[in-house]
This record gives structure tokens, C-alpha cells and sequence, in this order.
């Protein structure tokens, strides 16, 4: 049975600010947090793509490295480090402007990743794609916090991760090597953080459905 996590997200609106996530995961994904992992992939894929300017990539990993004060901007809570770009919205139809990726597992620690956009062409505006990537890497980071703030040894782990990835130099040869690059800071920060083999309750990625 193919194991994976395949995630979509739509852009809703004039001025873009709502964003529907189709996120769907087999159950008893064969590794601790590939929530985390996926996080990963997705966000240093996009902060890596030729599209997003090294000023946007930049302004992203700063909102990152507030790390667990993020919480603040998804519960609307002050003080917050930053304002919400976008809303999370349930998903409610496909449009022109989407953002899609899939996680592959296939055993003994091996995995493959893709992701791929549609929507932003060469003669699209470029800074519609800048305002979408950044709005899907702290739309997806909201949607691991969903998944994951009743677990908080989980969340504490996500946390670690996001300050990790706005850490990241994108000088060469790093732009090339960001399937690399995320599979270290999620071995680092899930493996070797002394808490192998712990698991929250229900640590297991969640399971098939559309959530939001």
C-alpha cells in the first residue's frame, strides 16, 4: 500500500488573502512526525524557487524564526510577532491559483517529494507568486499547528523546526540541495533531539480525509 501525504492549497479572493487546504495522510505513516518533515520539504522547495526574490524569502524566514510565538498570529492573540497574511479556510473549490505537493514513503527511511504550482506562468505577476508562497509556507505551518496543539511534545518539535529552517543560508550551494537540507534539520531537530521514540498520543500522521 502506497504511503503518503499529498497536500493542495487554493487561493481565494481578490486580493488573495484566503487560503483552502486540502491535506490528506495515510494512517501509521512507517516515521515519527512526517508532518514535520513535509513542513520542511515544502517550505525550503519554495524559499529555494527561482520565482521568490532573496528579499521575500528573507521576510519568511523571519516570521519563522518567531518559533513557538507563532501560536500568537494563528490564535489572534497580543502581543504577536507578526500579522496573518492569509486566513485558513475550509476548502471549497479548485481555482486558477494552487499550490500542490506530495510526500512519498517508501520505507526504511526513504521518501521522495514533489511540488508544483499552477497559476503563476512566465507572464503572471511576480509578486503574486511572492505573496502565495509566503502566504502557503505560514498557511501550512497554522495547518501542522492544527494538527498538532493537542499534542504538545509534537508542537514543541514543530517549533524547533520552523526556527531551524529560518536559519538556513540560501547561498550556493544550498538553492541546489534543499531535499538535503530538510531531511537534516528534521533528523536533527525529530531524531536526534533525545526524544526518540517518544510519541503524543495519536502521533501517527493524521488519517485520510480533507481537512482544514
Amino acid at each position: 500500500m502506497m504511503q503518503d501525504i499529498r497536500l493542495e492549497l487554493h487561493f481565494y479572493g481578490k486580493q488573495l488573502d484566503r487560503l483552502g487546504a486540502v491535506y490528506l495522510a495515510t494512517p501509521k505513516i512507517p516515521m515519527e512526525h512526517p508532518e514535520i518533515l513535509l513542513f520542511c520539504l515544502f517550505t525550503l522547495r519554495l524559499l529555494t524557487d527561482k520565482k521568490l526574490s532573496s528579499s521575500a524569502a528573507a521576510r519568511i524566514q523571519q516570521k519563522l524564526a518567531a518559533g513557538r510565538d507563532c501560536e500568537k498570529v494563528f490564535k489572534m492573540d497580543e502581543p504577536r510577532p507578526f500579522e496573518p497574511l492569509m486566513t485558513l479556510s475550509d476548502y471549497s473549490f479548485m481555482t486558477k491559483r494552487v499550490f500542490r505537493s506530495q510526500l512519498l514513503f517508501r520505507g526504511e527511511g526513504a521518501f521522495s517529494f514533489v511540488l508544483g504550482h499552477s497559476g503563476f506562468g512566465i507572464f503572471s505577476n511576480k509578486s503574486r507568486f511572492i505573496h502565495c508562497a509566503e502566504g502557503a509556507v505560514l498557511g501550512l505551518l497554522e495547518k501542522t499547528y492544527l494538527l498538532y496543539k493537542e499534542r504538545p511534545g509534537s508542537l514543541e518539535l514543530l517549533w524547533q523546526a520552523a526556527v531551524r529552517l529560518s536559519q538556513v543560508d540560501f547561498q550556493p550551494p544550498a538553492r541546489g540541495r534543499y531535499t538535503e537540507l530538510a531531511k537534516e534539520i528534521y533528523e536533527d531537530v525529530c531524531l536526534r533531539s533525545g526524544r526518540r521514540g517518544h510519541k503524543d498520543p495519536g502521533c501517527e500522521a493524521a488519517g485520510g480525509g480533507r481537512s482544514t
